[in-house]
């Protein structure tokens, strides 16, 4: 078939910007970020590896637009196009090693009709479907309005997403299509929430089912710092088991006191297990278990916690286990400073360390500064012995509400490989439609 994604796309978008031409209702805005990040790595000994060096360049753009109001359906109209490695808001470990070709991908490119007030509604074009959790369409969504907090959809057409890939792609052999029931309650608090969804997929390739799975969402929140989290993703085709899922209770015992009990299981597909940034281990089945209190002290800028973690791993049965106790303060020095420290010791898979962290950061109306260091010491099954050492400064200038730029420099280095980094981000809104201060979308206080 000659016609491809591409001139789909293309004639969607013509379509779809055409009804709101001449509109002076239209509302739109959009935001370009360009970034830049390098890595070189160095190794003490070529012996292993074959290579002293390993070094790494890419060049990162995204465009968002989104429009609203385009018609007199209240038509909403969305266009993401970014990297397929999407590095922005991602500068994890995994960057620093030698990875594919950056291209671009498209992300979503959509027309929606859905008013509350109306019975039916519609999607069309490469989006998200939220309510079945992390599943792309290129095709059709249909919205069905019961209540005011109840729906539900049916979706269907090509599906874009591979296991083995986090990247977006057309593909003419591959079928999703699937259906969901969602209750939110809009009627509460602002202190309490709840948000059920449920909905079944069916993932085809070639005219077989590849996957057929269950989905479950709950996030029901009854006091400020009290709520239960839950998302499950059951499979049943190719067979029955729970591929990923994870159960939090948060709960708020006082004004002061805080409990935070989290289980997670996470399947191998698509799923590499990071020790940290040095070290990597082979894919494997995972579950965990994680417990920490909190405790908030002299006005609540100021708390302390303790935290506990055992995890294993499936394939090889290595096991996580760790404890650490650390100190976290909103105003240090005064409002404009923050900061943190954390002790902890752990049996990490293959070896035995202590840690600690340190971090320090200041803002003002238009800056933003971080400073994050960690220094382990390790000892390993085999009875070598490492010490790395982490670091990162990052610095954010908010030029407008329209604009800002930010860098940031990381090193990481033991006795046999030295690590250093380096990011930087551009961005840019534009459009008609009114949008909160850059600030408000700004990384949250603490390391990038």
């Amino acid at each position: 078939m000659l016609f491809n994604f591409s001139r789909l796309t293309a004639l969607m978008m013509m379509a779809l910007m055409a009804p709101c031409k001449g509109n002076s209702k239209a509302r739109w805005s959009g935001r370009l970020t360009l970034g830049g990040y390098l890595s070189t790595e160095r190794f003490k000994d070529a012996t292993a590896t074959g290579s002293d060096k390993n070094d790494f360049q890419t060049i990162s753009t995204r465009l968002f637009i989104v429009g609203n109001d385009l018609t007199s359906q209240d038509g909403t109209f969305v266009a993401d196009l970014r990297d397929k490695h999407d590095f922005f808001d991602k500068l994890e470990a995994e960057k620093l090693s030698l990875s594919e070709r950056n291209e671009f991908q498209l992300r979503q490119l959509s027309f929606e009709s859905t008013n509350p007030a109306r019975f039916f509604g519609y999607k069309v074009g490469r989006f998200p479907v939220y309510e079945v959790g992390a599943t792309h369409v290129d095709g059709l969504q249909l919205r069905t309005q019961w209540t005011k907090a109840l729906y539900s959809t049916f979706f269907g057409g090509l599906n874009p997403q591979k296991r083995e890939k986090s990247s977006l792609s057309f593909d003419p052999k591959a079928n999703v299509y699937g259906l969901s029931l969602t209750f939110q309650d809009l009627s509460r608090s602002w202190k309490e929430n709840l948000y059920l969804s449920h909905g079944l997929v069916n993932e085809i390739y070639d005219g077989h089912t590849d996957r057929n799975f269950i989905f479950q969402n709950l996030i029901f929140q009854w006091g400020l710092d009290s709520r239960l989290i839950t998302l499950i993703y059951y499979d049943l085709v190719p067979r029955s088991y729970v591929q990923n899922g994870n159960l939090t209770w948060q709960q708020g015992w006082s004004r002061y006191l805080i409990s935070d009990l989290t289980y997670t299981t996470i399947d191998v597909i698509a799923y590499s297990r990071n020790k940290d940034l040095l070290d990597r281990l082979p894919s494997s089945p995972y579950n965990e278990t994680r417990l920490r209190m909190t405790y908030r002290i002299q006005n609540l800028n100021n708390r302390v916690y303790i935290e506990a973690q055992d995890g294993q791993r499936d394939i090889d049965k290595l096991k996580k286990e760790s404890i650490e106790v650390g100190y976290i303060s909103s105003r240090i020095w005064g409002p404009h400073w923050d900061g943190y420290l954390v002790l902890g010791s752990r049996d990490n898979f293959t070896s035995k360390e202590q840690l600690i962290r340190l971090g320090l950061g200041r803002f003002s109306r238009k800056w933003e500064l971080n400073l994050d260091l960690e220094s382990q010491q390790r000892k390993y099954d085999d009875g070598t012995k490492s010490n790395p050492f982490l670091s990162e400064v990052a610095l954010s200038y908010y030029v407008s509400r329209k604009s800002y730029w930010s860098l940031s420099a990381q090193t990481a280095s033991d006795e046999n490989v030295s690590i250093v980094s380096g990011f930087f981000k551009y961005g840019y809104r534009f459009g008609n439609r009114e949008v909160p201060p850059l600030r408000d979308g700004a990384p949250p206080r603490g390391p990038l």
